[in-house]
């Protein structure tokens, strides 16, 4: 799932009954607490089974791009049927990207794709943002299923989120990569792999 943020405009544009079928059986694979998996199985283990090695985690930005990937194949085919199934999957991720919020800042904490180094718990810039757009996304899927609640839900928290992003890792110049919500420690310098998908 976590390569899938780069590169399932391919899918969408080339093949969209696969990748409709992918982002089915992640929401098949999706755990009992709502999160998406890393993986959805693997070719040397087994299919359709996320119990493998590196397969669970406990990234945000999983689950985020999920909810945002399934809005955008519904807005590329207009498979409305496609969308009304994964809508009670859309709103139990997005209840485990609330409950990831360990320290209160609204912020989900967990590891992420970009595992090229272990960050400490907090506010991580790239959860931040994938989570932002996640909120989004789930507003505009809760409109298209007439659920005006869950919409202005979605679209309080995104406002709660936006302010405490910036409170939290703003620096007046750019976005700190990464700040503790229970000490003053942080990482100041901006997050280089926020070009990664250009490079």
């Amino acid at each position: 799932m976590d390569q899938r943020m780069a590169a399932h405009a391919f899918y969408t544009q080339l093949f969209p009954s696969l990748d409709k079928s992918e982002l089915d059986l992640f929401a098949q694979c999706q755990q009992d607490d709502g999160r998406i998996t890393h993986f959805n199985g693997n070719f040397h283990e087994v299919l359709g089974d996320p119990n493998v090695g590196y397969g669970v985690t406990d990234w945000p930005d999983l689950s985020a791009s999920w909810v945002l990937q399934v809005l955008k194949l519904y807005r590329w085919t207009g498979d409305a049927g496609f969308l009304r199934a994964m809508w009670p999957h859309m709103q139990k991720a997005m209840a485990w990207l609330e409950s990831a919020d360990e320290d209160g800042d609204l912020i989900p904490e967990g590891g992420s794709t970009y595992d090229y180094e272990t960050l400490p718990r907090g506010a991580f810039v790239y959860s931040a943002s994938c989570y932002l757009g996640a909120l989004l996304a789930a507003k505009a899927t809760a409109e298209v299923m007439q659920d005006e609640a869950a919409a202005k839900a979605y679209y309080e928290r995104f406002y709660a989120v936006r302010r405490a992003t910036m409170d939290r890792l703003w620096n007046g110049e750019f976005f700190r990569k990464w700040r503790s919500g229970k000490t003053d420690a942080e990482n100041p310098n901006s997050f280089v792999a926020a070009l990664a998908g250009d490079w």
